[in-house]
């Protein structure tokens, strides 16, 4: 009796190790099953084949936006906007693989994935929102769409993050030219003020378009004059 307790109670331990052992195993055949999945998407999405038919989906997308003009044929409206969920679902797509990928925080590690998926989340609530029969301001933030060919293009890379470099200079000279045009404005009130007008036939004047008169329209009038706007 005592011999078939134990051996009883072996089978048991026996069959709760093999129970132990095959899920173990069914854990680490799904997570390795996964982690191949992902280094597979990982080289497709990285692969030169798939960044290169995501550029040429921006240049068509880029290309049908201008095609769109005032009074179209309605042919020609339901074609663009058919044209806009295929490249939409496109661009979703895209950041599906990379998140699958790359992972979420791989993926938002990235500024420039960040910026694309801004710009996929508000078409995707364009086309909600047109769906629900409102009309949407956000059909003009499918040009930004452009801006994605940045992460393609590491020369237009580059110069834009020169350009973002030299941001801070530019607003310095900005904040300058503010004040020379303000310091101006106000010495031309001084030496010009209701000098610009125009007498007419039953004696009342008319201020002339380009005058010191008032604050607004002497910095209107420095203004044109240093850009050579409309002084003839």
């Amino acid at each position: 009796m005592v011999h078939t307790a134990v051996t009883g109670g072996d089978l048991r331990s026996g069959r709760g190790r093999s129970r132990r052992r095959g899920v173990r195993e069914y854990k680490n055949g799904v997570v390795g099953a996964w982690v191949g999945f992902r280094d597979k998407l990982k080289r497709i999405v990285e692969s030169k084949y798939f960044n290169r038919g995501i550029m040429i989906a921006i240049l068509v997308n880029t290309l049908s936006m201008g095609i769109e003009y005032h009074k179209q044929p309605e042919e020609l409206t339901d074609v663009l906007e058919i044209s806009n969920i295929v490249f939409t679902s496109m661009f979703v797509l895209e950041m599906g693989f990379m998140l699958l990928a790359f992972g979420l925080f791989g993926y938002i590690k990235n500024p420039y994935n960040i910026f694309d998926s801004v710009i996929v989340i508000i078409s995707v609530w364009e086309i909600i929102g047109q769906a629900d029969g409102g009309l949407s301001v956000l059909r003009t933030f499918r040009l930004l769409r452009v801006l994605k060919l940045v992460r393609f293009l590491p020369a237009l890379r580059r110069q834009l993050v020169v350009l973002m470099k030299t941001m801070d200079n530019v607003a310095t000279f900005c904040m300058l030219l503010m004040l020379f045009i303000f310091t101006f404005s106000i010495l031309g009130m001084h030496l010009f003020g209701c000098k610009f007008s125009h007498e007419m036939e039953n004696g009342d004047t008319v201020p002339d378009r380009k005058n010191f008169d008032s604050l607004l329209w002497a910095i209107v009038t420095v203004f044109q004059n240093c850009t050579y706007t409309d002084l003839m």
